[in-house]
Formats: C-alpha cells, sequence, structure tokens
C-alpha cells in the first residue's frame, strides 16, 4: 500500500510542478509585460517528456536519461530504500531540526566538488588527505546521519543502495520536513574511489566572495544567474559561525570599518551574537534567514532580509549589487510559490552534476571508507593513481623532456592490474600532448589506443619520482563511456593529487 501511495505522491506531485509551470508563466506574463524585467525570461517555460524523463523550462534544464540515473532505481533490488531514508529521517528531525541545513549543506559541498559521488564522506586515510578534513568543510556536519541510515539499508539491502544516493534522498527530506518543496530525484548513483581535497580547497564558493566571483564559481558548474540565486535560498535554513561573517561587523576588507552595506540596527544585533575578543568557541551565531521572525522557516524572507540590506554573509548580500541577480532576489520576495517552484528545481540539476553510474563507481559498504587505490571492475575499467617505488635523482619536478617522461612511462609504470608499460609498448597508436597544472608543473597526457582496449595516462616526475593517473577500458565500454571516463581521469588534478 505504501509504494502504491508514494508512487501516487510522485506522480500528483510532478503534475503539480508542471501546472505550477504553466499558471505562473502566464501570470508572469500579465506581471510584466512590456515591462522589460528579468521576470520575462520565465514567461515561456514548458516542459517536455522524454524517456525516461527530461524536465526542461527555456532558463533550467535537467536530463536524466537511460544509461544514466532513472526513477526508483532500486524498486526491484531494495524496493524500501527510500522509505527507510524517509523514516529514518521523519525520526531524526524530530529530535534535532537541525539535521535538515546539514544534510543540504553536506550535499551542496560534496555535488559542487567533482559531482555528487559521497566524496566528501570519505575519511583521511595514512596516505591521502579527504575533503572533509579541507579548510572549507572544517564545519561541515550530517556524517552520522548518513552511516546511520546506511547501515539501516545495509540490514536490509546490504552492498545495494550508495552513499551518494542516500546523501541526496536525505538531503531532500531534510528540504520538506523544514517546509520546503519536496521534489522528484532519480536514483542509480554510485560513490567515488577516491576523495578530492585539493578541489574542495579552492573550488568551493566562499562566503566572503564578491558577486562576481560567485557567479562565475557557479557558472562553472553550469548554473546561470537565476539558478544561482535561487539555489543560495538554502540559506533559508540553519545556523552560521561567526567566523564567516565576522570580518563584515569589525574590519571589512581590511578597513578597519564595518561592511557599509550592512543595515545599522541590523549590525548592532550581529554584534551581539558575535564579539571581537580572540576567544569564540561559545558564541551563538546567527540563524540563517529567519533572525528574529516566526512563522514558515523556507520562504521568502531570505530574500527580503537581502533587500533590507540584512543579510549575514557578504556573498548573500551581495546578490543585490548586480541587476540581473537584484531582479530575481525581488521576484522571489514577492512570490513564494516561484522560488519554491524554482528552488525544486535547481536542487534536482544540483543532485544530479557528474554522476558516476554502473562500473564508473563503487557501492561503498561504508560512506566514509573507500578504495583510493587502483580499481578494478566487472567489465574491466580500472583508473587510479600510482608512484614508482624507486628514486631518480637528475629529474626533480618540472622535468620538461617528452622523452624522460615516455621512457618513466615506459620503464617504471607498470601495475599488478593494469600494465602501462604494455599498454603503451603495444599499442596501435599512442597520441600525447605536453601540459601544465595550475601550479606550473609540467606533465604529459597519453591518449594509447589498442585493438582490445583504450588509455589515458597522464605522467610526471615531482619529488624525484615518476608519477602517473589514468584510465583504461576495453574498446566497447570505452566507446559506451568515453566523455565520463575522461572525466574521470581529469578530475585527479595532475600534480595537486600526489
Amino acid at each position: 500500500m505504501w509504494e502504491i501511495a508514494k508512487k501516487l505522491g510522485v506522480l500528483v506531485l510532478t503534475v503539480s510542478l508542471v501546472l505550477s509551470l504553466a499558471n505562473q508563466s502566464g501570470e508572469q506574463q500579465q506581471k510584466n509585460n512590456g515591462s522589460g524585467s528579468r521576470l520575462d525570461s520565465a514567461s515561456s517555460s514548458s516542459f517536455s517528456w522524454i524517456r525516461p524523463l527530461l524536465f526542461s523550462t527555456n532558463d533550467m534544464k535537467i536530463d536524466f536519461n537511460e544509461n544514466t540515473l532513472e526513477y526508483d532505481f532500486y524498486r526491484d533490488s531494495c524496493p524500501q530504500a527510500e522509505q527507510i531514508v524517509r523514516s529514518t529521517m521523519h525520526r531524526l528531525y524530530k529530535k534535532h531540526s537541525s539535521v535538515a541545513p546539514a544534510l543540504l549543506r553536506l550535499l551542496f559541498h560534496d555535488c559542487f566538488i567533482q559531482g555528487c559521488d559521497a566524496s566528501v564522506l570519505l575519511d583521511s586515510t595514512s596516505e591521502f588527505q579527504s575533503e572533509k578534513d579541507t579548510p572549507p568543510n572544517h564545519t561541515l556536519k550530517g556524517f552520522h546521519i548518513i552511516e546511520t541510515i546506511k547501515s539501516k539499508l545495509e540490514e536490509v539491502c546490504p552492498a545495494t543502495v550508495s552513499c551518494a544516493d542516500i546523501l541526496v534522498l536525505s538531503a531532500r527530506e531534510g528540504v520538506a520536513l523544514a517546509g520546503g518543496p519536496y521534489y522528484p530525484l532519480p536514483t542509480g548513483r554510485r560513490d567515488s574511489f577516491v576523495s578530492f581535497p585539493e578541489v574542495a580547497s579552492y573550488e568551493l564558493p566562499s562566503p566572503h566572495d564578491d558577486l562576481s566571483k560567485t557567479l562565475t564559481s557557479f557558472a562553472s558548474r553550469g548554473f546561470d544567474e537565476r539558478e544561482t540565486v535561487s539555489l543560495l535560498g538554502a540559506h533559508n535554513i540553519g545556523k552560521i559561525h561567526c567566523r564567516f561573517f565576522r570580518n563584515r561587523l569589525y574590519n571589512f576588507q581590511g578597513t578597519g570599518l564595518p561592511d557599509p552595506s550592512l543595515d545599522a540596527g541590523y549590525l548592532n544585533l550581529m554584534r551581539s551574537r558575535c564579539n571581537n575578543s580572540k576567544s569564540h568557541s561559545e558564541e551563538p551565531g546567527m540563524n540563517m534567514g529567519y533572525e528574529g521572525k516566526t512563522g514558515p522557516g523556507f520562504g521568502t524572507h531570505y530574500y527580503k532580509t537581502l533587500m533590507q540590506g540584512k543579510g549575514i554573509l557578504h556573498a548573500d548580500q551581495q546578490l543585490m549589487a548586480g541587476e540581473g541577480t537584484a531582479s530575481w532576489v525581488e521576484a522571489y520576495a514577492s512570490e513564494r510559490s516561484l522560488f519554491r517552484r524554482d528552488f525544486a528545481q535547481v536542487m534536482m540539476k544540483l543532485s544530479s552534476l557528474r554522476v558516476l553510474t554502473r562500473s564508473l563507481g563503487q557501492i561503498r559498504l561504508n560512506c566514509s571508507r573507500g578504495s583510493f587505490e587502483t580499481q578494478q571492475h566487472h567489465n574491466n575499467i580500472y583508473y587510479g593513481t600510482a608512484a614508482s617505488a624507486a628514486n631518480y635523482g637528475g629529474y626533480g619536478g618540472n622535468s620538461s623532456k617528452k622523452d624522460s617522461a615516455e621512457q618513466l612511462a615506459l620503464n617504471n609504470l607498470a601495475l599488478p592490474d593494469v600494465d602501462l608499460q604494455g599498454l603503451i609498448s603495444g599499442a596501435d597508436n599512442v597520441r600525447y600532448e605536453e601540459r601544465k597544472d595550475e601550479k606550473g608543473q609540467v606533465y604529459y597526457v597519453y591518449e594509447i589506443e589498442g585493438v582490445s582496449a583504450r588509455s589515458l595516462i597522464s605522467v610526471t616526475c615531482a619529488t624525484n619520482k615518476p608519477y602517473a593517473h589514468f584510465v583504461n577500458a576495453p574498446t566497447p565500454e570505452w566507446k559506451r563511456d568515453q566523455e565520463m571516463l575522461t572525466h574521470i581521469h581529469e578530475s585527479f588534478k595532475t600534480i595537486g593529487s600526489f
């Protein structure tokens, strides 16, 4: 009975979203006819449905095809999966409502770095640093919630439901429990084998960023102005630590003065919560979006505070500094239904960024532990990193001789389960390109074509050792998954990962 009700609920929600788009499209057309408003771009919204689903408007597109994610992915392998996530979240939320913003932030920090692959959940090991231990992630919470849900699923459906799916589903439940919109999500994500600490250290948006940098950061992940303003509406809920905005109160941009864009009365309130002393451990911080207000916690108040100069974070208040972003702030402040619709769509898009599926990922048995080493899958797709055991004096970092790097790859990077030496020496065609990473480290990218397999290898020499990143797959799998395999290879960030 519950499964029937759940499927009917998703159907009703989907139809409601379609009707909402159609109705609000007409409303916006009437309100802004001839006004030149930013909202005009919402007036031509439309939906198309393609196997299994293409959910699109002129401004936002989310495409799930049969080779990636699908709705009710676990219907046969673990039909109770989503209900277990839902019931556990309901129980935890009743005890601590803070689980909702914690998981929402955790989801964002995972998906924004190399996609929604649960890489943020991995613990550091003696050899590799994790994303969770990088400075931008030090205040992340909610890891224990994912582990709690994972343990319950493992009891019912061992080695079946990925941590990546658990994270997106639990974040959705948290949003709904906090009064936000419920949105449909396809499943079938796989978990990463590796973490990306360097990417997390430098590519997560900062609460101190100006508008141009925020927009550039979000655009790098495919979000336009409207989607960026909508997604930042996640700051409707939660509590923010003083460390993220103290500089606005006492020493904005090194001036020794507060941020002039802050409302004077609100500045005094914020200073009462966050002093300028060196001891900050007991400071209460500020509630995001609705400080001092009552009523629904997930609505338009966040945007109204920005219009009043009461944004807590500099990056939030900066949304009023641009004509385009300010128009969307004003739109969401005045129309709660428009915000909820757009937020649902952008959360669907965020939750499906650059996902790993099928053989390109794993199902972790414990969400905090994965293999950082070379992985072999059932269809013989390999990817990982390697370093030779020997030291090579005389090369050092930034070796720029092609023949040296090529010789290192040929002679010294033969692994027990992926014979790189054999791949290169026996290839029908080898193409290479010299590149430099963001730190100036020279490396060489080899594309190796053989009759039965293809590979991508990046090789360099650092600290007197040859290193390589590689992806290797049989030719049929390579042709099928070339884009994703290339993405996996480039994800290693070359020398930054060594």
